[in-house]
């Protein structure tokens, strides 16, 4: 039986002061809870989170930490909408069956994810 890989996730978080912080895991809601407690990444330990905006499945680390870096060259407000899209997203990624991924690694356009549920 072989092992099953994880995807990985690219979320965003708004911070309490309103910035917004990106970053990659394996399991988001663990990975928000270490933010949430101070022990995450040193951004969130100074400007702790409000809330988990959105979050986008990954094949690999490497396509999430290459669609990370991309995001991270948006504007809040490109990013609030690529968020927006994402969760809007939510209920048609159930009804079809296409690739997992939510922003293509090659251009800074989101694309519509359709994550397994």
């Amino acid at each position: 039986m072989s092992k099953v890989r994880p995807s990985w996730y690219v979320y965003l978080i708004e911070c309490r002061d309103g910035s917004l912080y990106t970053g990659i895991a394996v399991d988001v809601a663990r990975r928000y809870a270490k933010h949430a407690a101070g022990t995450g990444a040193r951004y969130t330990r100074s400007h702790p989170p409000l809330r988990l905006l959105g979050q986008c499945a990954y094949p690999d680390r490497s396509e999430a930490s290459i669609a990370e870096y991309r995001i991270k060259q948006l504007s809040p407000a490109q990013k609030r909408g690529l968020c927006a899209s994402w969760n809007a997203d939510d209920d048609i990624h159930a009804l079809r069956d296409q690739d997992n991924a939510c922003f293509s690694p090659g251009s800074i356009s989101p694309r519509p994810a359709f994550a397994a549920k």
